[in-house]
């Protein structure tokens, strides 16, 4: 069983933009993702993304297995555990005194050529992010690339990082790079183009490696099980 860790999570879609976004029937029309992940420490993983215009799943792949999801509307983010049925409910209320933090970046850029099985060769560009002068980031991304996918993204992880500084207050960080990449400037990376490929020097790695759109996906799959207990951290 694979459990969602609330981490540090890229989520991307395909650029079309007028697709319905349910079937008759109710199901969600959207986006189907798939990566290839490596956390430290950890093997090489696969990660499935479904998105809609409302909703954002993260899983495994396997329907009864854990897995996360995001209410782009309420900006809610559910973390559902199987063996336990529990949801936890994240709320993303910040930290308040969390920008009070200060942070110095910087960033080297240079061209690079991405290759995916479904981007073939385009033009892109590689940047290293610098934090406090510590290495933290490597992004090779493609500004014209997926532009779903960008607001997507910025949008669960500027919800992420609210709920990420409230954890500061019991679990201070002295990491630049943590406390710049997932708290204090979420997007940043985000700005010049879709990421297609990222790593650090601590043993983090993510790979785009295929996806489709216009995929019917049953409407199962982004409710909440009515029987868990659901709780916020306190």
């Amino acid at each position: 069983m694979v459990k969602i860790i609330l981490v540090f999570i890229l989520v991307v879609v395909s650029a079309c933009s007028n697709l319905p976004k349910q079937s008759e029937k109710g199901d969600r029309i959207g986006w189907v993702l798939w990566f290839e992940e490596k956390l430290a420490n950890e093997p090489v993983g696969t990660q499935r993304m479904l998105v809609t215009e409302d909703y954002l799943r993260i899983d495994s792949g396997d329907e009864a297995d854990d897995f996360l999801l995001y209410d782009r509307q309420k900006k809610i983010i559910y973390n559902v555990v199987v063996e336990d049925e529990t949801i936890m409910e994240l709320n993303n209320i910040p930290l308040e005194d969390a920008n009070n933090l200060k942070l110095t970046w910087r960033v080297e850029q240079e061209k690079s050529y991405a290759q995916t099985n479904r981007l073939g060769q385009q033009k892109s560009e590689f940047r290293r992010y610098f934090i406090n002068e510590t290495d933290c980031r490597s992004v090779v991304s493609i500004s014209d690339l997926l532009p779903e996918a960008l607001e997507a993204l910025r949008e669960y992880r500027i919800a992420l990082s609210k709920e990420l500084s409230r954890g500061l207050q019991y679990r201070p960080s002295d990491n630049p790079c943590y406390l710049g990449i997932n708290v204090l400037e979420p997007i940043r990376h985000l700005r010049v183009g879709f990421p297609v490929r990222e790593w650090d020097d601590f043993g983090y790695q993510r790979f785009l490696k295929d996806y489709q759109s216009g995929i019917i996906m049953p409407k199962r799959l982004f409710e909440l099980p009515s029987s868990y207990n659901r709780y916020s951290p306190k």
